[in-house]
């Protein structure tokens, strides 16, 4: 999950806690029916708010929560916020694929 870069400072849990606050919170990803958007579905029901799609936004953006393990310094992931949740997504090959 991430953010503008100009968006003021806050780790993942104020951006929640502002997110709920809001009557509407945007959701920007590289379509409907991709990896991302089905994340964003989960997510929305686990953290009880719901998310309208938009284009993607240009610009920085600013990483404030991972799907998964910890991969990056400073960023915790989704489950480490206190929203349980570990979706790793891999491409699926048919068995004759060589290594």
């Amino acid at each position: 999950m991430a953010v503008k870069a100009e968006r003021p400072a806050g780790g993942f849990k104020p951006t929640l806690a502002s997110t709920l606050a809001c009557s509407t919170v945007a959701s920007a990803g590289p379509g409907v029916g991709s990896p991302s958007h089905r994340i964003g579905e989960r997510i929305n029901r686990q953290a009880g708010f719901t998310m309208t799609r938009v284009a993607y936004p240009a610009g920085k953006l600013r990483a404030l929560a991972l799907n998964g393990r910890q991969c990056l310094p400073d960023v915790p992931t989704l489950t480490e916020t206190g929203i349980p949740f570990d979706l790793t997504m891999f491409p699926v090959q048919p068995p004759t694929t060589p290594n």
